[in-house]
């Protein structure tokens, strides 16, 4: 019988403590240096200096490979500036290291159509 309800009490008490004990879906905190990197990656964009921001990111992807973000980031510089056959390989590693962000998806489509 306890079988049975097993499921259920499970989930309930998952649910009564937040689930982040159980499931760790809790956002960890980020790396005070990854939060830095992204910083001058943001002022190395304002000010228009593109190809730094870049390297910004590329740093931060060599260092923390699954920092989603950085990905994102960098390959939206590169589809801006149209620097196609870049954008498209960064792409295509992206949507290899994360298959369900419709982000890189959307951003390895734009690479292929810079191509065109």
């Amino acid at each position: 019988m306890l079988r049975r309800w097993f499921p259920l009490i499970a989930g309930v008490f998952a649910v009564l403590v937040g689930g982040s004990i159980l499931f760790n879906t809790e956002p960890k905190e980020k790396d005070p240096e990854i939060v830095e990197m992204y910083s001058k990656a943001e002022v190395m964009i304002e000010n228009g200096s593109f190809i730094e921001a870049i390297d910004i990111y590329s740093q931060i992807i060599t260092a923390y490979p699954s920092e989603e973000t950085a990905w994102h980031e960098k390959g939206k510089i590169l589809n801006r500036l149209k620097m196609c056959s870049e954008s498209l390989g960064h792409y295509a590693e992206y949507v290899e290291l994360f298959p369900d962000s419709t982000r890189g998806m959307e951003g390895y489509g734009i690479a292929k159509k810079c191509l065109l």
